[in-house]
């Protein structure tokens, strides 16, 4: 699961992340009935489109079970309720990197070795005098028309870089993404 801070939530904002980051031969996407998720089938080849509509209560949908997406409403609660201080972008994204952390890699961890786990971790990121620590990368974001879908967006945007860490080609999160409002 990766999470986005994106200054907004419009299709042109949203539908560039899905394009570079989904399969492009995935068949099926579920989501609520957001005005910014109508028609994000179109962004590939043969998808379908499943939704709940929220507004009335539906959480999972009375006739395809599998049509929910209460895990990652349920992953966002724990998020809100780790972020402590919304101060700045920069403790929002401290926090968050904390709780997925505490929540993906620590998850079944028992608790007396958990201080184990993330000395090492540590170490990976600041590996000492004379070794080589984890390097940080600079990235594109990808938007509506490097990916090619623009025209199913609308508006326009602005190019701009993020940073990742590079561990595996794993995506932490991501810091100080700005885009146009559509």
């Amino acid at each position: 699961m990766l999470f986005f801070l994106t200054q907004g939530k419009s299709k042109r904002e949203l539908w560039p992340f899905s394009k570079h980051h989904c399969h492009p031969e995935i068949s099926i996407i579920c989501s609520d009935k957001a005005k910014q998720c109508v028609g994000v089938q179109n962004i590939f080849s043969n998808a379908v489109h499943k939704s709940t509509n929220h507004s009335i209560g539906e959480f999972v949908s009375t006739t395809d079970p599998l049509n929910t997406i209460n895990a990652l409403e349920n992953e966002n609660k724990h998020l809100i309720k780790a972020i402590i201080s919304t101060r700045s972008p920069d403790h929002v994204n401290q926090h968050t990197a904390l709780h997925f952390y505490r929540r993906t890699r620590m998850m079944n961890i028992p608790e007396d070795e958990q201080i184990d786990l993330f000395m090492k971790d540590v170490s990976k990121v600041y590996a000492g005098y004379g070794k080589e620590n984890m390097e940080m990368l600079e990235i594109t974001i990808p938007d509506a028309e490097s990916e090619g879908i623009g025209h199913l967006c609308g508006g326009v945007v602005t190019q701009v870089c993020i940073r990742r860490y590079a561990s595996n080609e794993v995506l932490l999160f991501v810091n100080n993404l700005k885009l146009d409002d559509v």
